[in-house]
């Protein structure tokens, strides 16, 4: 009896603490999923497109403003920075009480890893994918690869394939929700081609 009531209480401060920031953001679009343990500062700085997830313990902190387009995956630990103090300052060390502010912006259907870090002011291009770990300091190219600290380009997307992709709509949180794409069914076709 008390272990239902716990789960019960639970589940309920889980769906509180996604919402609540949701319904603060200045506009979220259909199909967004948020993961638990996502914390957002200045969520009214925050323009949501569709088809979305951002995944567990994501770190936002939005007071410069942040803009996510369609089709966007942001991995586990994610932290995204879009100000700063200001370590120039003549008054004081080692910043003053000014903080500066660099919106962020992250286009259509990029893919960014886990425990990525981006800071104030950079711009993620359309398609773009961002390796595990990078820290993104400059703006990334669309359909680029980028990884390392400071991250930089390392590859680069097939643009026939991204174009014929989008052009049929393909985003893989849509095809996930419609139920063509089941994350076991993915595992199990890499499996199939291991050789044992």
């Amino acid at each position: 009896m008390l272990g239902k009531i716990l789960k019960g209480l639970i589940v309920r401060m889980h769906r509180w603490a996604i919402e609540t920031p949701r319904r603060k953001f200045v506009s979220c679009g259909e199909n967004v999923s948020i993961d638990a343990y996502m914390q957002c500062s200045y969520p009214e700085r925050v323009k949501l497109g569709n088809d979305i997830h951002i995944c567990s313990e994501a770190l936002i902190h939005a007071q410069g403003g942040l803009t996510i387009e369609d089709g966007v995956v942001i991995g586990p630990r994610v932290t995204i920075y879009t100000c700063n103090h200001n370590y120039l300052s003549d008054s004081a060390l080692p910043y003053d009480g000014t903080m500066l502010l660099k919106p962020v912006k992250i286009e259509k259907c990029v893919w960014i890893g886990v425990g990525v870090i981006i800071v104030p002011g950079v711009t993620i291009g359309e398609g773009a994918v961002v390796g595990a770990g990078a820290v993104v300091t400059k703006n990334v190219p669309a359909l680029a690869i980028v990884g390392g600290n400071p991250a930089k380009v390392i590859g680069q997307r097939n643009s026939q394939i991204y174009e014929k992709l989008k052009s049929e709509d393909k985003l893989y949180l849509k095809l996930r929700k419609q139920g063509f794409i089941k994350y076991n069914e993915i595992l199990y076709a890499n499996r199939k081609n291991d050789k044992v």
